[in-house]
């Protein structure tokens, strides 16, 4: 139950429009840091986020540069690229479900397990409390693993459906080509 100073207080609170834009541009901030550091070191398969999104990219080529074997080689390019990231996305998938798999131990299963070992042992075992938390380092653990997994899944989950978007502008592309030397041919 509030006081009556702190009621006061609360009602006396105001936010002002300008208040709020402030914290929305702190946060931005902090956000465009986080993931500027994040892209640039999370590493799996020996390369960043960021080396992994560049080395992958397709760029589409500007009209006057775009002939029958640049653009074939655009599509090689693109099968070879959905070709990698569908073989991580596989194995990224199976990595994950192996990792959430071994999540699925309950605190109190890592708790037992801590005491059976001191048992087998035949030492002292520690307080409760210092038993609790050695199991929550050991599940925080884990959830670190889980979330990496989940990171580096729906990464490559993201590449694919990117590709297979790029895929689907090459396609027109390819049928504005086709038609166009169908006309010029004639």
């Amino acid at each position: 139950m509030m006081t009556e100073k702190q009621e006061t207080n609360v009602q006396n609170l105001e936010v002002s429009p300008e208040t709020i834009v402030e914290v929305v541009q702190e946060g931005a901030e902090i956000y465009s840091e986080i993931t500027t550091s994040f892209i640039q070191s999370f590493t799996f398969y020996e390369k960043t986020l960021y080396e992994w999104a560049s080395h992958l990219m397709i760029e589409i080529p500007e009209v006057k540069s775009l002939d029958e074997v640049s653009f074939r080689e655009l599509l090689i390019k693109l099968g070879t690229n959905l070709q990698i990231a569908s073989n991580y996305f596989s194995v990224a998938s199976s990595m994950c479900d192996a990792v959430s798999g071994g999540n699925s131990i309950k605190k109190s299963d890592v708790v037992s397990a801590i005491v059976a070992n001191y048992a087998k042992r035949g030492a002292k075992r520690p307080a409760a409390s210092v038993i609790d938390q050695m199991a929550e380092s050991y599940m925080s653990s884990t959830v670190s693993a889980r979330v990496a997994a989940r990171i580096v899944k729906n990464f490559w989950k993201q590449r694919m459906d990117t590709l297979l978007e790029v895929r689907k502008v090459l396609e027109q592309i390819g049928m504005s080509l086709h038609m166009e030397m169908k006309w010029t041919s004639q």
